[in-house]
């Protein structure tokens, strides 16, 4: 009975240290950049970040708004403005490219920053405005909302969120999900660990994944769709009102479907089912 007492009295300081390692709050401390450049059609925008969160959006002004916020986070706030500081964010335009790059300098034989970084990008691009978007992101996010500028992506460890698109997009994708909605524009993925979320599309996308999940909502009448899934999970969804034809080829799953609708299924030679 004793040694059942000094283990629950162990488990009691731990939970109790854990609770007050949990009510110490935490500081936040932040420093802002904001700049305005020109855009026009030929313009191109670069952004190189790592542990960001990226927000691109359009307003009614003639130019391109950017802001960049870096934060820090830690329980203390000495710690946490000592390691602002080396968090770095390079702005540069060379002819017609902008470039935006956060990171972090650390000295040779220094420590790394105990405290939490993290940057957050606000872009605001004109309404129609046109021009190009060229991002690459590790450990964060991406969110474009109502762009018709073409964009490229090469995103790890993120998440992407695309809606109302109406431009010409290539995105690359690695351990993280993807949200694209009410698309009117050209998408063309390849992606590797990432599931997709994909509804109203409206314009083309072409779809190369592996290890994924994939769902297809609300397909009424896209202009072109073309999914090359390999070891992944496609559910698709087809409005009965849709006047829409499709075809599935595959091989070694399994390939369910409702019992009402007139499918035809025709066996390759190589096994494959089409």
């Amino acid at each position: 009975m004793k040694i059942r007492i000094h283990i629950l009295f162990f488990l009691l300081l731990i939970l109790a240290g854990a609770n007050v390692k949990a009510q110490q709050p935490v500081q936040v401390v932040s420093t802002t950049w904001e700049e305005r450049f020109a855009w026009t059609d030929k313009t191109r925008l670069f952004i190189n970040g790592e542990q960001a969160d990226i927000f691109i959006t359009t307003h009614k002004d003639s130019d391109i708004k950017c802001t960049v916020v870096r934060s820090s986070r830690h329980a203390d706030k000495a710690q946490a403005e000592s390691d602002l500081k080396l968090m770095k964010l390079l702005n540069d335009q060379s002819g017609r490219t902008i470039t935006l790059r956060n990171y972090v300098e650390i000295a040779k034989g220094a420590a790394r920053p105990e405290a939490k970084l993290k940057s957050t990008y606000h872009i605001s691009l004109p309404e129609n405005g046109g021009g190009s978007i060229e991002i690459w992101n590790y450990f964060g996010s991406v969110q474009v909302d109502a762009i018709s500028a073409d964009i490229k992506l090469k995103v790890e460890f993120s998440n992407v969120q695309l809606r109302a698109f109406s431009g010409n997009a290539d995105m690359s994708m690695k351990y993280g999900d993807a949200t694209l909605t009410r698309l009117t524009g050209n998408i063309t993925m390849t992606t590797d660990r990432s599931n997709i979320d994909l509804q109203h599309l409206k314009g083309s996308a072409i779809i190369q994944a592996q290890y994924a999940k994939i769902r297809l909502l609300n397909m009424y009448d896209p202009k072109h769709l073309a999914i090359d899934a390999t070891r992944s999970e496609v559910f698709l969804d087809i409005p009965s009102t849709a006047q829409l034809g499709y075809e599935i080829k595959a091989e070694n799953v399994d390939v369910n479907h409702p019992s009402g609708k007139k499918l035809r299924q025709i066996t390759s030679p190589d096994g494959s089912l089409k």
